[in-house]
């Protein structure tokens, strides 16, 4: 009779288990990702479902020495009128190069918190007369004179922020950590506006919604791209979200991971990390673990790729692989520049037409 009831009790909680674990798996399948609020209804580019590897032979564009001379640790770059900006991370100063690589000036003094030292940057835009740049640790955008790299007053906030972009007539954009993605500035600098709520969850997933500003071919808008979802967001300078794309891989926001450490951003199988325009095209670098099953041997270690799009998101036009992993790109006309993960330096690329 005993053994009988040790047996019976000993079958109902393998059960009860059993279903636990399945509810607990169903259940982080149905949680694992955030739902996009109302209003937001992504459109999909049509009849494509799947990348379209180009045969496509990259031919390295001769660079002045002074682009590998005089950057020891670069970590972004950009351009503005066809010049390109670099940020160093070994001295932590934006350096300015023609597009053929020779040095012009750099900004910031030193290493600290002074009104033209950078503590650690980790996003930049360039206007006319000015250059905006995230000071991550000071939680200020620093705002440099172009012409003499004097500081103007910053843009000071008390949450997080990691990107800014600045716009024609004289506003800007900075991405952050709060419960709107988006702050937009005037000319003179003062917050007029917050907006950019994606999910009601956003809060609680912050770290999920690490992303790109970037200009639009439209001045009146721009776009956000996200590092761990598969969207091309548009939105205007009114807090308008104008239209929204979803990419090839049609990933949608994870939720942020908790571990006994703290809330970590996910890990998805691959991550957006450099975004660049041009007259024609959007370029999206992405960075991918493996891809075991690409006839291609560079696909079976960490790698980098580049999806290319037209400028307004709607139409997909191929990809292709580069020979090395990347940090981020820039592109000027028909020259690709990308920082080189493994050796530390800028490389230019010679673009073809699509």
């Amino acid at each position: 009779m005993i053994k009988w009831i040790l047996r019976s009790l000993a079958i109902i909680l393998t059960v009860v288990f059993l279903v636990l674990l399945f509810n607990k798996i169903t259940g982080n399948q149905e949680a694992e990702f955030l739902k996009l609020n109302t209003g937001i209804e992504p459109q999909f580019i049509e009849n494509v479902t799947e990348r379209t590897w180009l045969d496509y032979e990259l031919e390295k564009v001769p660079l002045e020495n002074d682009l590998s001379d005089s950057l020891f640790n670069p970590m972004l770059v950009k351009n503005f009128n066809d010049t390109l900006y670099v940020v160093d991370y070994a001295d932590m100063k934006i350096k300015r190069f023609t597009k053929n690589g020779k040095f012009i000036n750099q900004y910031g003094k030193n290493i600290g918190r002074g009104p033209e030292d950078f503590n650690q940057i980790t996003d930049i835009s360039i206007t006319d007369e000015k250059i905006y740049a995230v000071d991550a640790n000071t939680f200020k955008t620093k705002v440099l004179s172009k012409q003499t790299g004097e500081a103007y007053k910053p843009i000071s906030y008390k949450h997080h922020v990691s990107r800014v972009l600045a716009l024609p007539k004289h506003s800007t954009i900075t991405l952050g950590i709060s419960t709107n993605l988006f702050r937009l500035y005037d000319a003179n600098d003062s917050l007029r506006m917050e907006f950019g709520e994606l999910t009601n969850d956003q809060m609680k997933n912050m770290l999920s919604f690490g992303g790109i500003l970037l200009e639009s071919s439209n001045p009146s808008e721009f776009m956000y791209l996200s590092s761990y979802a598969s969207f091309i967001f548009f939105y205007n300078t009114k807090g308008e979200n104008t239209k929204t794309f979803q990419t090839i891989d049609r990933l949608d926001f994870p939720k942020s991971t908790v571990s006994e450490t703290g809330v970590r951003a996910p890990s998805p199988p691959l991550m957006l990390q450099g975004a660049a325009l041009n007259n024609e095209h959007l370029f999206l670098q992405y960075t991918r673990k493996s891809m075991k099953d690409h006839e291609n041997p560079l696909f079976h270690q960490m790698h980098s790729f580049i999806d290319v799009y037209s400028d307004d998101g709607k139409s997909y036009f191929g990809s292709f692989t580069l020979t090395q992993r990347t940090r981020g790109i820039t592109v000027i006309n028909d020259a690709l520049y990308a920082i080189n993960y493994n050796t530390s330096k800028v490389e230019g690329f010679k673009l073809l037409r699509f």
